[in-house]
């Protein structure tokens, strides 16, 4: 499982090492940028939310590999297949982006140009997300118009998952945050897509910052819902760092974690629309996925070469509580995504 760490610490020590590496409930870990000693090329940094609401799914980010910053909005629908993707890059940023260090320090994060307009606002725990487009998309090159705004919310003390991954290279890590449970308000208005948000909508922060190597693949699950009363949510993720580095593996039952000690997955890698199994040795969490939807994507510039199977489906199987209660998970729409890079 890695070690449980609860008191404040710094990050990184003044040559750029790790001082420490494990997981925690909340944002225990003093990220300082400054302390990173390797090349420009190698810092990645990133906010990336995605809300569901019914059967579409909206996911926007922004974030930089060092080398080229990205920043975009998705939306799609997982029965229907329907997406419209829009995005911006901006060459060698560097460090210009003031991406903040720390995901809840109040910050704007924004890009602006005659047709494209994102910002993240964060003030006091509540995320504002906005997103603005007047602009041609697609081969008919017909105009579109896309208005967004969407307000998160949630408790001060949530708990939620951070990560701190050792890599090989003792000056290489990933600081990662991940958080649910957030009550959503807003609307979405795209031409003919026009909803409000409502209570049984969710949404997912990943926030990450850190000194990746080149080449890396990774497996990240989640989803949530209110079930019979109770507010669950799930996060899984392998695949990455160094031997023995600590696993984001767990559940959320009411607000609080019950953490995976030993995940086991049955996948099959040739074709992704086949289920896909998640268990654990001691019977905590049995997860059957049906896919129904592969939001594969991949990306090719300069030396960026990514690939990424987000396939969603229908969850079913149980977890438990504190006193061996089955909570039964009956078709929860989530995802578990497989990706393979080189960035």
């Amino acid at each position: 499982m890695g070690k449980y760490i609860d008191e404040k610490i710094e990050l990184l020590d003044e040559r750029g090492f790790l001082k420490d590496f494990g997981y925690s409930y909340r944002m225990v870990f003093d990220y300082n940028r400054n302390k990173i000693k390797t090349n420009l090329f190698s810092l990645k940094e990133w906010d990336f939310y995605q809300i569901k609401h019914q059967d579409y799914i909206i996911q926007m980010t922004f974030g930089h590999v060092s080398y080229a910053a990205n920043f975009s909005f998705n939306i799609f629908n997982v029965k229907t297949g329907r997406k419209i993707s829009i995005s911006k890059i901006k060459l060698f940023p560097f460090k210009s982006l003031n991406m903040p260090e720390d995901p809840d320090k109040n910050t704007q994060l924004f890009y602006k140009d005659k047709e494209f307009n994102i910002c993240f606002t964060i003030n006091n725990y509540r995320r504002i997300l906005d997103f603005n487009f007047k602009g041609y998309k697609g081969k008919s090159q017909k105009k579109i118009y896309i208005e967004v705004q969407i307000e998160l919310f949630n408790k001060k003390d949530e708990n939620r998952i951070v990560i701190v991954t050792p890599f090989e290279k003792k000056n290489q890590f990933y600081l990662n945050c991940k958080e649910n449970f957030f009550n959503i308000a807003g609307k979405v208005n795209i031409d003919d897509i026009v909803f409000d948000f409502d209570s049984n909508d969710t949404a997912v922060l990943d926030w990450g910052r850190g000194v990746w190597p080149y080449k890396h693949q990774w497996f990240w699950g989640n989803g949530a819902a209110v079930i019979n009363n109770n507010r669950f949510a799930f996060n899984l993720g392998w695949g990455f760092g160094s031997d023995g580095s600590p696993k984001e593996n767990i559940y959320f039952l009411n607000g609080k974690p019950y953490k995976i000690e030993n995940l086991k997955y049955d996948i099959d890698l040739q074709n992704y629309m086949n289920k896909w199994h998640f268990y654990d040795e001691k019977g905590k969490l049995d997860l059957e996925m049906t896919p129904i939807f592969d939001n594969y994507t991949e990306n090719k510039l300069l030396i960026v070469n990514t690939k990424c199977h987000q396939v969603f489906g229908y969850f079913n199987g149980y977890v438990k509580s504190d006193n061996g209660e089955k909570i039964n998970i009956n078709n929860l729409l989530a995802f578990c995504e497989h990706a393979i890079n080189r960035w």
